[in-house]
């Protein structure tokens, strides 16, 4: 298991993908006003694609049971599939 901080941004899509993907994507065009800046952040969330949502979530899902296994191998009495604290 590989020890995460409880609010490490590997833990919410929204850090660990979306901000960097938008920000790689945005600057592309090199927008110079903040309309300019708004569209292309627009553009960008709207050119997302329903196959990147789903591998981003299965990551997701895959960065949470490692987390939970990693509780679980720390302090086996704060989680246990019969009586979840977590």
């Amino acid at each position: 298991p590989q020890n995460w901080p409880p609010r490490s941004c590997d833990l919410t899509p929204l850090d660990f993908f979306l901000w960097g993907y938008l920000k790689s994507q945005v600057y592309v065009n090199k927008p110079t006003t903040t309309r300019a800046l708004k569209e292309e952040i627009q553009r960008c969330i709207n050119e997302i694609q329903p196959h990147l949502c789903k591998m981003v979530m299965e990551n997701f899902d895959k960065r949470v049971r490692m987390y939970m296994q990693t509780v679980e191998a720390i302090c086996p009495m704060c989680y246990s599939t019969n009586n979840p604290i977590l």
